[in-house]
């Protein structure tokens, strides 16, 4: 034992470094986990379920506002409040007009150029066109232009008057 003592007797330094800042990759076997955007519906349905049956609906519509929020998108946050928080028949006609809105197609109105040639065509009358265009205002559908738009752009097919020379001479 006496030629231990001397290194009993001192004392030892040992450097501890932090492996904290070192990522490891964890080699996990099997199939690559997906987004939940890209999963299908039944694979959202059972990520979901956990939390859904352990929280409260006041809790998650809070964490889905709280999430919204964060994402910038505060009308949503507002819509999704109005929607769930107030009185039911407030959700059934916010689902009303977002049906109605989607059933809406995309119309396109006629040019002047296009309601002149549809005049033409159909022998409509001023009077005749007028009334067409203010029975499709009534019912939303602004299509036509003003039968003022449609004269200046008959006027825009004549050619200019200093072009035309009348003269007398037979």
């Amino acid at each position: 034992m006496g030629n231990n003592l001397n290194w009993l007797d001192t004392v030892i330094t040992v450097s501890i470094t932090d492996n904290s800042s070192m990522s490891y990759q964890l080699n996990r076997g099997g199939r690559p986990q997906k987004n939940f955007g890209s999963c299908s519906e039944r694979n959202k349905r059972r990520k979901t379920s956990e939390i859904c049956s352990g929280n409260d609906t006041e809790v998650l519509v809070y964490a889905a506002k709280k999430s919204l929020r964060l994402d910038g998108k505060h009308e949503e946050a507002k819509l999704m409040k109005e929607a769930i928080m107030t009185t039911p028949s407030r959700s059934k006609r916010i689902s009303k007009v977002w049906n109605a809105s989607k059933s809406i197609t995309n119309v396109i109105a006629y040019t002047p150029a296009e309601a002149l040639a549809l005049m033409i065509e159909t022998s409509l009358t001023k009077n005749s066109y007028q009334v067409t265009q203010t029975q499709a205002n009534s019912r939303g559908a602004n299509i036509y232009p003003s039968y003022k738009r449609v004269r200046e752009a008959k006027a825009e097919c004549y050619p200019p008057k200093e072009s035309v020379h009348i003269t007398d001479n037979i």
